[in-house]
């Protein structure tokens, strides 16, 4: 697995890229967390779907999809991050 990192945007939505300065750039708060978690075009991948995380409870599949359980690790980098 290759190492991401992780940041919110200004809308708070969790993404997760190869650069730091990418991260940097874009974390609206500022605060970028180092991960290992795998994604897919910027959004974290979870037993083989890309996810879009607006928050620790709300994750769902793609930007209109169906809502998903949370997933804890998500979660957990999403709490690091606000």
């Amino acid at each position: 697995m290759s190492k991401h990192w992780a940041y919110l945007d200004r809308y708070g939505i969790l993404h997760l890229v190869e650069k730091r300065d990418t991260a940097i750039e874009y974390a609206a708060n500022g605060k970028v967390v180092e991960t290992d978690y795998p994604s897919h075009h910027g959004h974290p991948k979870y037993e083989g779907e890309t996810l879009v995380v607006y928050g620790p409870e709300d994750m769902r599949r793609g930007t209109k999809g169906k809502q998903v359980i949370p997933v804890p690790e998500l979660a957990a980098l999403y709490r690091k991050l606000m």
